[in-house]
């Protein structure tokens, strides 16, 4: 497999696995049950690939017949593939899509990779605390960042603690509070085959800027390490943590446009 590609699953496969159905060769599908979307169940089209009308059609008539555990996810067929990167014929790709009533997104979704040690910088007016899951469960404070950063509400919280009841799979969640002992920042990262992934990590509105974000990845980028984990990624969308990694790989979105 591309060395590239083969990274990127390698995250994803923390939490997902192959789905074996899938029949088309030009593509790898790793699904993160109850969390089918193209940011945590991606479909990648392989590199050296040509993309064709009979590939969208399959894609089509896959999901089609898909089973969206998930009601709170964009229920549309889509694929991936990486952002600037010589394996892919983008103008091909772009041209096949507008033919066919699909659009590739604009924003790319960087695949951020931690693997160098990071110094946990704590200032005095905060403390964090590492908790471990069982059996999915989210400390409550936990779930009012999530809820109060994201805009979820209960039933999009139970699909999240969903995807972390993996009997293979150990999640850790990181809470970083105030000197009165508010949750004012938090993250989860599993763990498996020496692989960390870390996901829904989010700073309340009013300590943006302030460092905390950097905390949160200090202290889970150690727990890694301490557990013998010496790579670790996450993914984003937003512009102002981008570059809060060793380097990153953009994954590009396609999606069937419903009319």
């Amino acid at each position: 497999m591309n060395v590239c590609i083969n990274e990127i699953m390698n995250e994803f496969l923390v939490l997902g696995r192959y789905l074996n159905n899938y029949r088309n060769d030009k593509f790898l599908f790793c699904l993160v049950e109850n969390w089918e979307t193209p940011s945590f169940s991606p479909n990648i089209l392989l590199p050296n690939q040509d993309i064709t009308k009979n590939d969208l059609v399959y894609i089509e008539d896959y999901f089609s017949n898909f089973q969206w555990n998930n009601k709170a996810v964009k229920k549309t067929p889509y694929f991936n593939f990486i952002n600037n990167y010589s394996g892919y014929d983008l103008k091909k790709i772009k041209s096949v899509c507008e033919e066919n009533n699909w659009n590739i997104e604009k924003e790319p979704l960087r695949i951020n990779f931690l693997k160098n040690p990071i110094k946990i910088k704590l200032h005095d007016e905060y403390e964090y605390s590492i908790t471990k899951t069982l059996n999915g469960i989210l400390p409550e404070c936990y779930k009012e960042i999530i809820r109060h950063n994201f805009n979820l509400d209960n039933d999009y919280i139970k699909y999240i603690e969903k995807i972390f009841r993996r009997d293979y799979v150990d999640t850790y969640i990181v809470l970083v509070k105030n000197r009165s002992g508010e949750c004012i920042a938090g993250g989860a990262v599993s763990m498996c085959n020496n692989i960390g992934f870390m996901t829904w990590g989010s700073v309340n509105k009013e300590y943006r800027n302030k460092g905390i974000h950097q905390i949160l990845l200090a202290v889970i980028k150690n727990l890694c390490d301490e557990m013998g984990i010496h790579s670790c990624a996450y993914t984003t969308r937003n512009k102002y943590i981008v570059n809060k990694c060793d380097y990153n790989i953009e994954m590009l979105i396609c999606r069937k446009k419903i009319v």
